[in-house]
């Protein structure tokens, strides 16, 4: 009798077991990942990083969630390599605006869905110039090729000489509105929300994983906006500068020295710089201090200088947004100083 009672509550255990294991056959895994705001090498790494965790866990799909105004064109690249090599598969869900390097994020994806009042397009290169307009264009077809998108009408949205008859004439950007997108292929369907989407695309009794970003990755995404980072820049310089003028050691030193800190921590976190540039930098700053102690400006106030700049410009994800930050800086630096 006690043997059949051990046998019974095996056998009841296995059932719980077997039927656990079906429910979770069932309820499989949807990734979402949202591509929100400006596009940097932090997003990047946070789609990188939700994409690889999506594979691990033997994701059914991969839903990335776009509201974008663009950003940088590398970092956008690099995204859309990410989503093009995985083999999961993906559905971009324009939710608002997929503008100029969000452009290429969305048309990476497999399917494409997009809200009643979205609007995709105007990836028109900065700066303006033939040879950065022919790259970016092309590098747009390519995409659109390979994901089965209309490739000049996706170039068209980059390059102002393409004509597309009854859309678009020369010497304009092409943007399209959700039913446009939907009426020339772009998109595949319009929805209103995630859950709507999920049952369009037969994706039913399945789990879905909002994929956050961790602190770092916040941090990293905040420092390396580049509206944040020029501020970050200023209070800096300020702090520093404003340390070196003054006798002993107060409150701008600690400033300065935090901003940076922020400055390059961020853009280390974000995989942008490495930890080299923080030495070049740390030299510069010691040379420049050598600088005061010794009557004329000699090779040590140039050599930091030079260090010193190129530290910072090296820091930055591109040339364009470095020299603008940094005037951006020097100017704010040189008002706050001299009041």
């Amino acid at each position: 009798m006690k043997s059949y009672k051990i046998i019974t509550f095996i056998l009841v255990l296995l059932t719980l077991f077997n039927l656990q294991s079906v429910a979770f056959a069932k309820n499989e895994l949807v990734y979402t990942i949202h591509v929100n705001g400006v596009i940097d090498n932090g997003l990047y790494n946070f789609v990188k990083r939700g994409i690889r965790e999506a594979e691990e866990n033997h994701a059914k799909a991969l839903i990335f969630e776009i509201n974008t105004p663009g950003g940088e064109i590398k970092a956008a690249s690099n995204i859309s390599n990410a989503i093009l090599n995985t083999d999961i598969p993906t559905i971009a869900y324009v939710n608002n605006e997929a503008l100029s390097a969000g452009v290429i994020v969305a048309i990476s994806c497999q399917t494409i869905a997009v809200s009643p009042t979205a609007a995709i397009g105007a990836a028109e290169t900065r700066p303006k110039e033939e040879k950065y307009i022919s790259a970016w264009a092309a590098q747009l077809r390519s995409v659109a090729e390979k994901t089965g998108r209309n490739k000049e009408l996706v170039a068209a949205m980059a390059d102002e000489d393409i004509v597309i008859e009854g859309l678009k004439e020369k010497g304009k950007i092409l943007s399209l509105t959700s039913n446009e997108a939907l009426e020339w292929g772009i998109a595949d369907e319009i929805v209103e929300n995630i859950d709507e989407l999920l049952k369009s695309q037969n994706l039913y009794d399945v789990s879905v994983r909002v994929h956050k970003p961790n602190s770092a990755e916040k941090f990293a995404q905040f420092i390396t906006n580049p509206f944040i980072s020029p501020i970050i820049l200023t209070i800096g310089i300020v702090g520093v500068v404003t340390e070196i003028l003054t006798p002993g050691f107060g409150l701008p030193g600690l400033l300065g020295i935090l901003a940076f800190t922020f400055f390059f921590g961020g853009n280390i976190l974000a995989g942008i710089t490495s930890y080299w540039v923080i030495l070049l930098f740390v030299l510069g700053i010691i040379l420049l201090t050598v600088e005061i102690f010794i009557p004329g400006f000699g090779v040590f106030g140039i050599f930091g200088i030079i260090l010193t700049f190129t530290s910072i410009i090296i820091a930055f994800p591109s040339i364009e947004q470095a020299l603008i930050s940094i005037i951006f800086a020097i100017l704010a630096s040189g008002i706050t100083i001299f009041l």
